[in-house]
């Protein structure tokens, strides 16, 4: 099982400055609604293609809409031999209610 962050720690790992990777797993159409700061755009069915750009030095942080993706990549990530993977938990949607609250929902 994938380890779990909530959204208030994300936002203050972000705000300590972490070093970390913030993967935005949503098809692009869903990550023109809303999106956090620095994310990277990699869509759940591309990411074996751009795994290989992920830093396997620096937690990365997995974001989907609700969480179920998120924990489907970090596992498949982990079998890949990557270490430090965590998922936003409850996703972008959860990051909209409790932490950025101008941000579309959908």
């Amino acid at each position: 099982m994938s380890k779990e962050i909530t959204a208030q720690q994300l936002k203050q790992m972000l705000e300590r400055k972490e070093d970390l990777a913030l993967v935005d797993l949503r098809p692009s159409w869903e990550q023109q609604l809303c999106a956090i700061d620095g994310s990277m755009n990699v869509p759940m069915d591309d990411l074996p293609m751009y795994m290989h750009d992920l830093p396997q030095d620096k937690t990365i942080v997995m974001v989907c809409h609700h969480g179920s993706r998120s924990r489907q990549a970090a596992a498949f990530l982990k079998g890949c031999g990557y270490n430090k993977v965590v998922c936003l938990s409850g996703g972008i949607d959860t990051w909209a209610k409790d932490v950025d609250k101008e941000m579309k929902r959908y």
